[in-house]
């Protein structure tokens, strides 16, 4: 079995195949993420690290809740 602590997020159909970078939108929102493009993924792809004590992800997971909420 493989894991990992690393979660890719593909939010294209929340932003559009021409929407904003979701990593600096993110970023405006208090949310560090690793950038899709950067590794060859559409702009509105991101890398989540999941490696945080719960609190922060629980924290983080809302804030990019609402940041592609508010996207749209």
């Amino acid at each position: 079995a493989e894991s990992s602590y690393l979660l890719w997020v593909d939010a294209t159909e929340v932003l559009g195949a021409d929407g904003p970078n979701a990593a600096a939108l993110l970023l405006d929102d208090g949310v560090g993420v690793s950038d899709g493009a950067d590794f060859g993924w559409a702009p509105g792809c991101f890398r989540l690290n999941l490696s945080c004590k719960r609190e922060t992800l629980e924290r983080g997971l809302g804030r990019i809740v609402t940041a592609l909420t508010s996207a749209r």
